[in-house]
């Protein structure tokens, strides 16, 4: 019997049919912290089609969302945290272009305390870029965790704010933000990000025993972006 084969470059193109790409953190915006004003501002770049930038907002005492804005766009709502002080939502935006943009809070009245950080991933779905986020609160605890669904390639990122105490984050974890009693008001706000997996715990422990919050979303990577590319190099275009 005589065997049928394919060409490499078929036997390449079909396998990179099925390929996804793997989510990477290409940006870190500086962060904002203030106290008293009803707005924080900060800016972030973004480098491709496939980007998408999470945003973590805290605002003590604001029981309504604020008001955000990534340059002309307005930034999708995640999750948020409204069953106790502290105050917390995240949220996401895919830049409708490159370069930098500007993300503009408004409160809805002045804030006691409040933050404001954003990162820029690259190689994330356009269509279906996230998943489901999970938020979870913890009174008296050294231990605020939430665990996410993902998968390989993709990315799970998180935003965390803990009262009365530093925070650390968690092992596997990378830190983008760790400002630890900011503004000496006993308030910690992070964020993080892990590699994809089935399953991903987001953690951040405290030094004593303290409330807080951490909300955290899977960013889902872009698939078949490679095959045509493939396709192309073997037909001389």
């Amino acid at each position: 019997m005589k065997l049928f084969r394919l060409p490499l470059f078929l036997l390449l193109a079909l396998c990179a049919i099925t390929a996804h790409a793997q989510v990477t953190q290409t940006a870190t915006a500086t962060v904002d912290l203030d106290a008293g004003t009803t707005s924080l501002s900060t800016s972030i770049s973004s480098t491709g089609s496939t980007d998408a930038v999470v945003i973590g907002v805290f605002g003590e005492g604001q029981t309504a969302n604020p008001t955000i804005t990534f340059g002309g766009q307005t930034p999708t709502l995640i999750q948020r945290n409204d069953a106790f002080e502290p105050y917390l939502w995240l949220y996401y935006v895919l830049p409708s272009g490159s370069g930098s943009q500007t993300i503009t809070v408004t409160f809805g009245a002045s804030c006691g305390r409040c933050a404001l950080g954003a990162v820029a991933y690259s190689g994330v779905d356009q269509t279906t870029p996230i998943g489901t986020g999970v938020l979870g609160n913890t009174s008296s605890a050294t231990t605020h965790s939430v665990t996410v669904t993902s998968a390989t390639g993709g990315m799970v990122a998180d935003v965390a704010l803990v009262g009365w105490s530093d925070i650390t984050v968690g092992a596997g974890q990378t830190v983008r933000y760790d400002q630890d009693d900011f503004l000496s008001v006993f308030r910690s706000f992070g964020m993080s990000d892990e590699a994809g997996a089935a399953s991903v715990t987001m953690s951040w422990t405290t030094t004593t025993a303290a409330d807080g919050s951490v909300i955290a979303v899977p960013l889902i990577a872009a698939s078949g972006g490679s095959s045509s590319g493939l396709l192309r190099r073997r037909r001389g275009n």
